[in-house]
């Protein structure tokens, strides 16, 4: 996870996004121990824990329709921020980004083709308010 990613040292508290939203709290439950988890294999929940942190740490409040694959915010902010090093000259260290295949191109060909999910566009707005 990038250095800069809030979400490196510091994971979402399920317990706070449960208390906070109802929306996120109707998609989870409490185990054996009293701590709130989701079931990461429903696309219903992940899109709730989505919308929760999206809301809760970036003020959005956004609609994800259910026909859509659900993106991971965490992951998404790495995007972000590792593009941000590697457009800042920050690239000390850096080898490219792996996503699967070939590193750099395939970022640089998704933000190009407009392939890029909106919510890291979203995100990274956010990022400079």
């Amino acid at each position: 996870m990038h250095p800069r990613n809030p979400y490196k040292n510091q994971r979402p508290d399920f317990q706070v996004l449960a208390a906070k939203y109802e929306e996120f709290r109707s998609h989870s439950k409490q185990d054996l121990r009293g701590k709130v988890i989701i079931d990461f294999k429903d696309p219903e929940s992940l899109r709730a824990l989505t919308w929760a942190l999206l809301k809760n740490d970036f003020n959005l409040d956004v609609e994800i329709p259910l026909d859509r694959l659900v993106p991971t915010v965490p992951l998404r902010l790495n995007y972000i921020l590792w593009l941000e090093d590697l457009l800042d000259g920050k690239t000390e260290g850096v080898k490219g980004i792996d996503i699967g295949k070939e590193p750099v191109r395939i970022i640089f060909s998704m933000c190009e083709g407009s392939r890029l999910p909106v919510v890291v566009i979203i995100i990274q707005c956010m990022q400079f308010l």
